[in-house]
């Protein structure tokens, strides 16, 4: 019972680490990135493979972007950060990302991309849904 309860609170206190609330009161698609300069996406996707999920996406462009955030999310409303990748750098060239998301869900789940820029600014990349 004891080994149980170590790993129930090990579980929680994984889970309340690294969960966010993203936009609470507002829709999930009014994103900053649509209008910001410093980062653009050419495309973002998500593939099933068995019960993961490889994860590609291109930048058409990246400036002064210090970090990129994966997050996953069973819904619109809140997305939790799986992964923290450090940008190519500076470029006005095509970048290319991958990442296995060892996820092991049944059904679809939402990605999203969170930039952090060196002025300490961030946004997001509109949600995906993941491929069934």
């Amino acid at each position: 019972m004891k080994r149980l309860s170590t790993l129930v609170i090990v579980l929680l206190c994984l889970c309340a680490c690294t969960r966010q609330q993203v936009w609470p009161s507002q829709p999930v698609l009014q994103v900053q990135q649509e209008t910001d300069r410093r980062f653009q996406l050419s495309s973002f996707t998500a593939e099933r493979r068995g019960t993961d999920f490889q994860l590609t996406f291109t930048t058409i462009w990246e400036k002064d972007i210090v970090e990129l955030e994966v997050l996953r999310g069973t819904t619109l409303k809140q997305f939790c950060t799986i992964n923290s990748i450090v940008p190519k750098g500076n470029s006005s060239a095509p970048q290319v990302y991958q990442l296995l998301d060892t996820v092991n869900a049944g059904a679809s789940v939402y990605y999203m991309l969170k930039y952090k820029t060196a002025d300490g600014t961030w946004g997001y990349s509109a949600p995906i849904k993941s491929g069934e």
